[in-house]
């Protein structure tokens, strides 16, 4: 039986971006394991509909929303709204 390793999250877009820090990720994973996501706050992306923890205890909730991360993302989402309207 294979285990799938833990990814890394990355800021930015592909070849460009950083590793979230290590001690996010441990509060992250420490989080699902003590059952504090059961509880917490969720929103729902605008693009596919996925709920994402609004805060986790120790992580900035800046980077919980993928598209705070993401400054060309966030950018062509915000210029292809204008474009729609």
């Amino acid at each position: 039986m294979t285990i799938p390793r833990w990814r890394w999250r990355w800021f930015g877009r592909y070849g460009v971006g950083k590793r979230i820090r290590l001690p996010y990720t441990r509060k992250i994973i420490d989080a699902i394991h003590s059952g504090e996501l059961l509880t917490a706050n969720y929103k729902k992306t605008e693009v596919f509909g996925l709920e994402i923890p609004t805060e986790i205890d120790g992580v900035p909730s800046e980077i919980l929303d993928p598209i705070n991360t993401v400054s060309a993302c966030a950018l062509a989402l915000t210029t292809s709204r204008h474009q729609s309207v």
